[in-house]
């Protein structure tokens, strides 16, 4: 009887815990992720998020093409969901779920700075533009 109440007790905790993730993903400040967009991405994924960004010409290698909504579906990381594996690009970098080590951290963002990002990035794809540049 009391393992049935602990499991149910855990299970409510761990249901509470995603409902608030959930939410205040929904919460996002898409002009605030903007705004951190074009001082700190743009110049290498540009403004439109095709990687056309000035700087993305002097890359070996091409940056992530957010205006292609597979981006945003890793079959590689299949532990995390989208949102958390570019949670993880911008917070430990491109190393940390395999991708290029040209592409930094950004470990002073705080969490809801990075669900911003995260939320204007998803509106390149969202705005017709799913084919972008490979």
């Amino acid at each position: 009887m009391k393992t049935k109440f602990v499991r149910y007790y855990m299970s409510s905790v761990l249901a509470l815990a995603l409902c608030c993730l959930f939410a205040s993903f929904a919460r996002a400040d898409v002009s605030n992720g903007k705004a951190i967009y074009e001082k700190k991405c743009l110049k290498c994924h540009g403004s439109t998020g095709n990687a056309d960004g000035p700087s993305a010409a002097m890359l070996t290698k091409k940056p992530g093409v957010f205006s292609d909504a597979n981006l945003f579906k890793d079959k590689e990381n299949l532990d995390m969901t989208p949102d958390e594996r570019m949670a993880k690009v911008i917070r430990s970098g491109g190393l940390s779920v395999g991708k290029s080590k040209l592409m930094q951290a950004y470990p002073s963002f705080s969490d809801d700075e990075i669900k911003d990002i995260i939320s204007y990035l998803k509106t390149f794809s969202q705005a017709g533009k799913g084919q972008g540049k490979h």
